[in-house]
């Protein structure tokens, strides 16, 4: 899910880091390298020069989609994960808490239009209400296949103007899990979505001050809240318990919904392009240290992954969430019912590591770098490797990262150390 945010302060581009992630790739992945951190560079100073006239920000995208290579996309997520973490944050923390629920809030809604719309497109018949086109309209869209998509996508953004018990139990038919009419009896992942959008909408369109129609939404979903004149008051914890709720209930809807209807299609890509979205998601979230976000998703394993054989990188997090909240031993018991392919460098060493074995798993990581099967800068950096680190320890892995000649044939653009504060919306 694609979030947005507003950051503040001053951003650094760590140049130590820069160098040891670079001694790791090869020419051309350096080259590759250097050319990305150029282009955010440039990004920032055209967020600065429109800051300077007037504008209220500019787009970045910090960790670029069509960064093909996984040794450049792991080094460049590295130097910049460094970077944000070291901005210097000049808001306040109540105004990023609530940008924080209102950015989680709006990814859940972007991904429920998504599914709605990918449903709708294969599935016309289940639109309830005919979208309505001019003739120009039908004509310029050149194509059956192509009115149904547009018809599609407005009968789904359609459904998101209704009230999100309306429309959230609409997505839950779809996937064929029935949910009770009382939003107060819903299972506890959903009534906190559902509680969350109240505080949103709280949020924007009252400044964050409750009324009496605050209170009433609030009862709906089983909980007491004060009426007039009362301002909401945010924590961390709320900001986390939001997080781990909508993805909880992405996850529930896309399993549900995904296998039965949205995988159904002839080349599979929508189905594939909801587990990326997941996976993303989950892994931003692991990169994060907020373990506790997707406590939901590890009680949820059984469910989640039922529909996976072999393993692939969605499940690897899922059980990596496991894990986080479950422990060691329960996800190396899950791990060993799971089909993992050996054809995947990269599976057999995450496959090893649930297992902790260390010694056979420094072996296993060392002939897959060898034979350039995989490269270290992943490991050191993607969350899918997060377990393989812990198994593994950092010293071990430093060691066999100290056996790859350093490369200096590509020293690249000088890129600054220190670039100016500016208010900056990026994408994560």
């Amino acid at each position: 899910m694609t979030s947005t945010a507003e950051i503040r302060g001053e951003y650094r581009l760590n140049k130590k880091i820069i160098k040891d992630v670079e001694s790791l790739l090869n020419p051309e992945q350096s080259a590759k390298f250097r050319s990305h951190l150029t282009e955010l560079r440039d990004s920032i100073h055209t967020a600065l020069n429109a800051a300077e006239n007037g504008s209220t920000g500019a787009n970045i995208q910090v960790l670029p989609d069509r960064i093909a290579d996984p040794e450049v996309r792991a080094a460049f997520d590295i130097v910049t994960t460094d970077m944000f973490r070291s901005v210097r944050q000049i808001s306040d923390k109540e105004y990023a808490l609530q940008a924080a629920i209102v950015s989680i809030v709006s990814a859940f809604e972007v991904f429920s239009v998504q599914v709605l719309s990918y449903f709708y497109g294969l599935h016309p018949s289940a639109i309830s209400e005919d979208p309505q086109f001019s003739l120009k309209d039908a004509v310029s869209l050149g194509s059956i296949e192509k009115v149904i998509e547009q018809a599609a996508n407005k009968a789904a953004n359609s459904q998101m103007e209704k009230p999100f018990e309306d429309w959230i139990s609409l997505l839950m038919q779809h996937t064929g899990m029935r949910i009770a009419k009382r939003p107060a009896e819903w299972p506890v992942q959903w009534r906190l979505l559902g509680q969350i959008f109240v505080v949103r909408n709280c949020l924007i369109h009252a400044g964050g001050n409750t009324d009496e129609r605050y209170a009433a939404r609030m009862k709906k979903y089983g909980i007491d809240a004060p009426g007039s004149g009362h301002a909401i008051e945010l924590e961390q914890d709320n900001v986390v318990i939001a997080a781990g709720a909508a993805l909880a209930v992405a996850a529930h809807i896309y399993f549900g919904m995904g296998k039965k209807q949205i995988g159904s299609d002839d080349d599979g890509q929508h189905h594939r392009r909801l587990r990326e979205v997941l996976s993303d998601s989950i892994s931003d979230i692991i990169r994060s240290g907020n373990a506790e976000s997707i406590r939901p998703l590890a009680a949820s394993f059984d469910f989640l992954a039922s529909d996976v054989e072999p393993v692939d990188r969605l499940q690897v997090l899922l059980l990596t969430a496991v894990y986080l909240n479950g422990g060691p031993e329960q996800a190396r018991t899950i791990s060993s019912s799971l089909d993992w392919p050996n054809n995947d460098a990269r599976l057999r060493i995450i496959e090893a590591a649930f297992k902790g074995a260390q010694d056979n798993l420094l072996d296993i990581i060392k002939d897959a770098v060898r034979s350039r099967e995989i490269g270290m800068v992943e490991i050191l950096s993607r969350a899918e490797f997060h377990v393989v680190r812990d198994v593994a320890g950092d010293s071990q892995l430093r060691e066999i990262t100290s056996t790859i000649i350093p490369n200096e044939s590509q020293k690249g653009e000088a890129i600054p150390e220190t670039v100016p504060a500016v208010i900056v919306e990026f994408s994560d």
